[in-house]
């Protein structure tokens, strides 16, 4: 949600339940400023009601239509950085790729060192399925991993760092494979990749639920990562036809075709 107006609204139409998403409690924040700031500080509830503005950081165009208050503004991209010069090693990997490159990343706040051992072997397994493809993969791994995987899935490349947005807009990446964090759909969306939506926790189901409802992506559920079901979603945004990486071209000058927030500012 938005605004807190939608409280209001609910209890004037009788809805009793109402599950508020936030990226942290209401409850914790006000406690945090009561302790920070001022044992009076008022309710954010009651700030959030007399806000001129609410900024939204999503894309209009790839957000699901819903009735919305004229103080909401979307501004979707204003953390996207320009696309730039691929430094190495990314540039000598895409240089040498064959028939395209896969990038996966689950974002900066998922521990991956607590990946499952048996998920993250059957994900490996499905990506040297795909020999004519490089895997470029942010995942935590030990030295002595990094060099056993090496040698077992030559196709795959490990790092603690990725340089994301310069990856998606190269012209050899194929697909994406994200927890599906607003800023990666969106900055997926700029690019005009499909995705593989892995979604972890907090908006990720919802943003995933937006890259099925606009054709630009597909779900994979975390609790049923296998290599099966890791080579099928694979397939169905490499090499089916009937797939989304047909309709993704197709989008990327609508999500384009729109002043960058900073170019405006």
């Amino acid at each position: 949600m938005y605004e807190f107006c939608s409280c209001g609204l609910f209890e004037v139409i009788g809805i009793k339940s109402t599950a508020l998403l936030f990226a942290t409690t209401k409850l914790f924040q006000n406690a945090l400023f009561r302790r920070m700031v001022s044992e009076n500080f008022p309710d954010l509830r009651d700030l959030a009601q007399r806000a001129a503005v609410a900024f939204v950081n999503t894309l209009p165009n790839i957000d699901i239509a819903r009735p919305i208050s004229s103080k909401v503004v979307f501004v979707g991209g204003i953390t996207k950085k320009q696309v730039s010069v691929m430094e190495k090693p990314f540039a000598d990997l895409y240089k040498n790729a064959r028939k395209g490159v896969v990038v996966f990343s689950l974002g900066s706040l998922v521990d991956t060192v607590k990946m499952p051992e048996q998920m993250k072997t059957d994900a490996l397994l499905a990506f040297s399925r795909f020999s004519d493809y490089d895997f470029i993969v942010k995942l935590a791994v030990s030295d002595e991993e990094r060099e056993k995987f090496a040698s077992s899935y030559p196709n795959v490349h490990f790092f603690d760092w990725i340089d994301q947005v310069n990856l998606l807009h190269h012209p050899k990446t194929k697909a994406f494979i994200t927890h599906a964090g607003m800023n990666s759909l969106s900055e997926a969306a700029f690019a005009g990749i499909p995705v593989i939506c892995i979604p972890i926790f907090a908006d990720q189901h919802y943003n995933t639920a937006i890259a099925l409802r606009k054709n630009i992506g597909i779900y994979l559920n975390k609790k049923h990562i296998n290599v099966e079901t890791v080579t099928e979603a694979l397939q169905q945004v490499l090499s089916d036809p009937r797939s989304v990486c047909e309709l993704v071209p197709q989008k990327k000058f609508i999500f384009r075709n729109k002043f960058y927030v900073t170019e405006c500012m």
